[in-house]
């Protein structure tokens, strides 16, 4: 089956077009452990070492989300290890609130890299911030991007407006740029308040499983260890003592407390 980017992507390119001829990451090519990307506008920009960071980064943690793994050693390298802990408990939280009223519930994939556009960088010595434009209305999910069913360039295509949100990194002591920090300039009264026009998709080849269940407790965390929740609750329905890893006890049945 052709790619995106070969099917698509060159009858999109024009004289004037603003975009890049179609270009394809492979498997593994920019992070061990990311599918292919198809981009049939054009690859992003990645001349700038912060904004390539930040890419890899994304594209890495996105990737991470759609398995349901955040033990991806590469990972590891891109995001600084709480805020990657802080990214790995928010997709165990939305795996378990789409699937909290009673079995489990479809589970929201990305079908590639989030949308962002990159407006400026601020950097200073060792540390950056970089600023963005993207298609999601949470600076903790990315809800518009993240579907149970497949987006398609055309639907990109009609995007014009998106929320500014901010990235902080640093170089560590082994020379790596790793994500430290992320949030939104925007506020619920006044979203849509950059200009996402120019965005340029990615999408991974193979395409992520949409449809597929997803129990909050399915999600490994980087230490490869299922992630509870907040309150302990885990795949099966059992709770656990998060300090002791013991299964909780009903003390009224004496068997595995099920929620």
């Amino acid at each position: 089956m052709p790619s995106i980017a070969a099917a698509v992507g060159i009858a999109l390119v024009s004289a004037c077009s603003p975009y890049d001829e179609p270009a394809r990451w492979a498997p593994d090519e920019i992070v061990d452990g990311v599918p292919a990307i198809d981009w049939p506008l054009g690859a992003p920009n990645m001349s700038d070492e912060w904004v390539a960071a930040l890419y890899k980064a994304d594209a890495a943690h996105v990737a991470a989300q759609n398995t349901h793994d955040f033990s991806n050693p590469a990972l590891k390298e891109l995001v600084e290890d709480d805020h990657l802990m802080l990214l790995a408990r928010r997709a165990r939280s939305v795996a378990y609130s789409l699937g909290n009223e009673g079995g489990r519930n479809e589970y929201q994939y990305a079908p590639g890299p989030n949308l962002m556009k990159v407006m400026s960088v601020d950097s200073a010595g060792d540390e950056a911030t970089v600023f963005t434009c993207e298609f999601s209305p949470s600076a903790l999910l990315h809800w518009h991007w993240y579907s149970t069913e497949p987006m398609t360039l055309d639907d990109v295509l009609t995007l014009k407006s998106g929320n500014p949100m901010w990235h902080r990194l640093e170089r560590d002591a082994s020379g790596h740029i790793r994500v430290t920090d992320a949030g939104a300039s925007w506020s619920y009264e006044n979203p849509g308040a950059c200009d996402l026009s120019g965005v340029r998709p990615g999408f991974f080849d193979p395409a992520p499983p949409f449809g597929q269940d997803v129990w909050g407790g399915d999600v490994l965390g980087p230490d490869g260890v299922p992630i509870p929740d907040l309150q302990g609750r885990m795949h099966d329905g059992t709770w656990i003592n998060e300090k002791t890893g013991e299964v909780r006890i009903d003390p009224e049945t004496g068997e595995p407390w099920i929620f």
